[in-house]
């Protein structure tokens, strides 16, 4: 029996980069679907990386930092030539390749049986079990972007970290990333709250009915820059932890010291680049339905379409 999901938002993309946001074809072998899958992540991840390494910089930014986060990013890469750019990108890949593999398991379990464990589980699937595998990798991808000179690449980041910092050094924040799916639920539940105002308002429609693909489209981008505004503070304060400054070892510490020193403003810096988003999953999605088509065709059947007119509820 297929189980019925409901996202916080109304668009397949919306949900982020767990995993939901690409729909699973039943025409397709569990192989092909997750092929397609991983190759639109790594490939869009890629791609759009470098707007991560700047948008890590800023999370970091300081008064040290004199002439800005921009030129603080535009120095780093003369000293340290284009590859900087891309500082920690096979840490972000092998994260995104074991997040993939571990969600897409649970999702195609839950597609096939009405066990409330495993149905729950893949609620959750971006939150428990795979944080404490991955995180040693998002504090060396952090601290790659922030210290270059030091820290070099993934295997000697992660040993330095360790040697002198410990264990405790690799999973600085955890308990933050443990439970960070609490403030995107709410993010995402006051997203789709907005949305579904806008959706009366602007098109006369409640998102229990089936949107045309232009409104999805205005619809999740509203969504997403919403539930990304929501957030953006803790990812913030999370990546400082991750960074390793002195006196911030919290995250809510890191939230109320930055908060404190700078207000506001300081709290969204850099929130610019998370417009990128918006492209990002935009190719994400391309590329998931190119793939799919290209398996589809092999086998005679018509191409997926690229943003299909879809309801608020729907299935993996």
């Amino acid at each position: 029996m297929n189980s019925i999901f409901l996202h916080s938002a109304p668009l397949y993309f919306i949900s982020k980069y767990n995993g939901n946001n690409l729909v699973y074809d039943p025409r397709l072998s569990s192989s092909e679907n997750l092929i397609s899958e991983l190759i639109s992540k790594v490939v869009a991840k890629s791609v759009f990386y470098p707007i991560n390494t700047y948008q890590t910089l800023s999370h970091l930014s300081s008064e040290e930092w004199n002439n800005g986060v921009y030129e603080k990013f535009k120095s780093l890469t003369k000293d340290y030539g284009l590859l900087y750019t891309f500082s920690g990108l096979g840490g972000k890949l092998l994260e995104e390749i074991i997040q993939t593999l571990f969600s897409f398991s649970l999702r195609t379990s839950a597609r096939t049986t009405d066990n409330k464990v495993v149905l729950f589980l893949a609620s959750l699937h971006g939150i428990l079990p795979f944080h404490l595998i991955t995180y040693p990798l998002q504090v060396a991808t952090t601290r790659m972007i922030s210290v270059p000179s030091k820290y070099r690449d993934l295997i000697q980041t992660v040993k330095t970290i360790n040697d002198e910092e410990g264990t405790e050094g690799l999973y600085r924040g955890i308990q933050y990333s443990i439970i960070e799916g609490i403030p995107k639920v709410i993010s995402n539940f006051i997203a789709f709250e907005v949305c579904h105002v806008l959706s009366n308002v602007l098109f006369g429609k409640n998102l229990s009915n089936t949107l045309l693909s232009s409104e999805n489209i205005t619809l999740a981008t509203i969504g997403l820059l919403v539930s990304s505004a929501i957030e953006y503070p803790f990812t913030k304060a999370k990546t400082i932890v991750q960074g390793g400054i002195k006196n911030k070892e919290s995250v809510p510490n890191a939230l109320f010291s930055v908060g404190e020193n700078y207000g506001l403003l300081g709290l969204y810096k850099g929130f610019s680049s998370t417009f990128f988003k918006i492209p990002y999953l935009f190719v994400e999605r391309g590329l998931y339905k190119a793939i799919q088509s290209y398996y589809l065709k092999s086998r005679g059947y018509a191409s997926p379409v690229l943003f299909p007119s879809v309801t608020y509820a729907h299935q993996y």
